[in-house]
């Protein structure tokens, strides 16, 4: 196995498993992945820049499945907010009827 299918394969391994990559790592690992992808090296081959457009590709997708993730829990607690809202006006209407009730 080459180096650079070596690199691109452990950075796929490291986002399917959901390993923490250090930020300061990030941005020059994407670099060189798309170094790598759009590489017009005739010593980079096929596969490689295969391996390296996958990454890409699944980092891309991890991205925007966690801002999916984001905002359905944001919605989320909003929608709590709101029913704990709903309840508390509710349970105050209950205790004036019970107070209307007694009087």
């Amino acid at each position: 196995m080459r180096s650079r299918d070596l690199e691109a394969k452990l950075a796929e391994r490291a986002l399917r498993h959901g390993w923490d990559v250090p930020e300061e790592l990030k941005g020059p690992l994407i670099a060189r992945l798309n170094e790598l992808a759009m590489s017009t090296d005739v010593a980079i081959g096929t596969c490689e820049k295969i391996s390296a457009a996958k990454v890409l590709l699944l980092a891309d997708k991890l991205g925007l499945e966690s801002i999916r993730v984001a905002i359905v829990a944001d919605v989320h607690d909003g929608l709590v907010e709101r029913l704990r809202a709903i309840e508390m006006q509710l349970d105050e209407k209950d205790e004036d009827e019970d107070l209307e009730g007694e009087s």
